[in-house]
Formats: C-alpha cells, sequence, structure tokens
C-alpha cells in the first residue's frame, strides 16, 4: 500500500518542467497586467462615466473591460516594474528547484 501511495505522488513532483525565458517573461507581464487591473478598477470606481451604457449593466461590463485592456497596455509598455522583479524571482525559483 505504501508503494501505491509513493508512486502517486511521484509523477505531480516531477511534473514541474523549467519554463523558458519567454514563457516567464509572459507570466511576469500578465501577473503585472492583472495586478495593474486590480489598482485601475478602485482608481475607477467612483468616476462616473456618463457614457453610452450610462449605470447600467453594460456599463460595468465595459468598465471591466476597457480596465482590463488599460492594465494590459501598461504591463506591455514597460509597466511599473513589477513584471522585472516577478521575472527574476521565477528566474531564481526554477534555478533553486531540483
Amino acid at each position: 500500500m505504501t508503494t501505491i501511495a509513493a508512486e502517486a505522488v511521484q509523477p505531480a513532483a516531477t511534473a514541474a518542467k523549467p519554463l523558458s525565458p519567454a514563457r516567464i517573461k509572459e507570466t511576469a507581464r500578465e501577473f503585472e497586467s492583472v495586478y495593474l487591473q486590480g489598482m485601475l478598477e478602485e482608481m475607477f470606481a467612483n468616476v462616473e462615466d456618463g457614457g453610452l451604457f450610462d449605470d447600467g449593466e453594460g456599463a460595468k461590463i465595459w468598465r471591466s473591460l476597457r480596465t482590463e485592456e488599460f492594465a494590459k497596455a501598461i504591463a506591455h509598455a514597460g509597466g511599473i516594474g513589477l513584471a522585472e522583479h516577478v521575472e527574476r524571482h521565477m528566474i531564481s525559483l526554477q534555478e533553486t528547484t531540483p
């Protein structure tokens, strides 16, 4: 019974493959984008649009999509420096993991 449990755990432990530098950079940028989206949502929370959709469900969806695109654009334009820190940390974790 012990060997079955050990075999069940082993594939999960060896399943982690090293990520390519490009994939690490992309993941770090995506993380920064999600972080920025949260910041921007808070920043725009009390700003009245008064635009096309007024204050209905359409406005909520529009604001959410717009904020997501703002965050992606900021992150891809260099962001606030968070992606570089995340990237370095991911690389160091990958180097120290057996």
